[in-house]
């Protein structure tokens, strides 16, 4: 797999938004196939997590189609992370919306004018780590002909309207409200994983720590919206799994196998 990095200026956010790409080496000379296309989000990080690592090891291995896989570098982090037009109590999130515009009428315009990049849904998936998991709900959600499937890794469901000490509920937490107010059920499938060394905050006290708890509800709420286990839900919980880039990298290609394994659901 090739690996380069290129900068383009976005509009939106405001600044040079620096891009990890990496991709089939055979696609620098032909572009006669269509590229399936994987947008992770901290690609500052990309190393960290073992992006190039982990995509040339599942196209070795055969676990995933030919894929452009593009790393984001973040900019204020707290603040292009969120959920779109809705920042939480402490006014976090605030240019999630700009962020996402990025994404959608940007990003993807500059990467097709220089790979062919397959137009479905869901060849594209979205995923992130912590907030940039907030974020790839974010987007998912909001853009289902874009995205099909979004990888959540130990993902901010956390993120609320109300402070803890300002009259907090569990029906303050974001994600779980955009879902809750939808009407119908997106052609979307989700990939969430959390670990049991997340964290040791127990918020309600119930015996799990929030991010376990918090991914937990909201995977309950899709349900409750229709979405299927297995198929178009899956949810891996790790023992060791830490807050970390080595669990995401250590844990991603068991996303990437599972993404490819919804080819079987569509024949």
């Amino acid at each position: 797999m090739v690996k380069r990095q290129e900068k383009i200026v976005s509009r939106f956010l405001q600044r040079d938004v620096v891009l990890d790409l990496v991709y089939p080496a055979e696609f620098q000379i032909r572009g006669d196939s269509l590229l399936r296309f994987l947008l992770v989000n901290d690609g500052q990080d990309s190393e960290a997590y073992r992006l190039q690592e982990v995509m040339t090891d599942a196209h070795a291995t055969g676990q995933i189609r030919p894929t452009l896989a593009v790393a984001v570098h973040v900019g204020e982090r707290k603040q292009e992370y969120g959920i779109s037009g809705r920042p939480d109590f402490a006014k976090r999130g605030a240019k999630a919306s700009e962020y996402a515009a990025f994404v959608e009428k940007e990003l993807l315009p500059h990467l097709h004018q220089h790979f062919p990049i397959s137009p479905k849904a869901e060849d594209r998936a979205i995923a992130g780590f912590s907030l940039g998991a907030l974020s790839a709900f974010d987007i998912a959600w909001h853009m289902p002909k874009v995205f099909g499937v979004a990888g959540l890794f130990s993902g901010s469901f956390w993120w609320r309207n109300r402070a803890l000490d300002d009259g907090y509920s569990p029906s303050d937490r974001i994600a779980l409200q955009l879902v809750k107010e939808s009407a119908i059920r997106l052609p979307l499938r989700f990939w969430f994983q959390t670990g049991w060394l997340d964290e040791f905050a127990d918020r309600d006290a119930d015996g799990l720590i929030d991010s376990v708890g918090d991914t937990l509800d909201l995977i309950n709420e899709l349900k409750t919206l229709g979405y299927k286990s297995g198929t178009e839900l899956e949810y891996v919980e790790l023992g060791n799994g830490r807050h970390d880039h080595k669990t995401m990298a250590r844990i991603l290609p068991a996303f990437l196998k599972w993404w490819q394994k919804g080819d079987l659901y569509r024949h």
